[in-house]
């Protein structure tokens, strides 16, 4: 059986908003080793100056082991992504370090890891280092409505 909790907190504040969150996922079924305990924290906010639109986000988590996990591990993971938009265009750069000791990883094992829910997801394990530098330019945005 797999379970999931989430807990989420946001404070707004003059463009900007704070979410801290806790994602325990228990694994008892399949596979103990996936079982885990993820918090995190997460910063965005604009900036508007003149015709210039200054953005960020940054982000800090830890994995442990949890539940029947047989593993004890803690990982690490941050994200720090700063951006600008004008004239309807959004410059985004980012760098992001998912924690791992060369053998095992920080895991995000419900996420998509593709933009647009690909489908290759269920492939996927994030390697034992990672480091991501992304760049992005984008003239449209993408909206998804959820229906609860």
């Amino acid at each position: 059986m797999i379970a999931i909790n989430a807990q989420r907190c946001r404070c707004h504040g003059n463009r900007r908003e704070w979410t801290s969150y806790v994602w325990l996922h228990n694994d008892d079924r399949d596979i103990a080793s996936a079982s885990t305990a993820t918090y995190g924290l997460r910063w965005t906010g604009t900036q508007p100056q003149g015709e210039l639109i200054w953005a960020w986000t940054a982000e800090l988590a830890r994995q442990r082991d949890h539940a029947d996990n047989p593993l004890a591990f803690s990982r690490s993971d941050w994200l720090l992504e700063p951006s600008l938009q004008t004239h309807g265009i959004t410059y985004k750069l980012g760098r992001e370090h998912l924690g791992g000791n060369g053998r095992y990883a920080l895991q995000t094992p419900l996420a998509t890891l593709h933009a647009l829910n690909g489908w290759a997801d269920k492939f996927l394990v994030t390697p034992a280092r990672c480091e991501a530098l992304r760049c992005a330019v984008s003239a449209i945005q993408v909206a998804y409505v959820l229906d609860e």
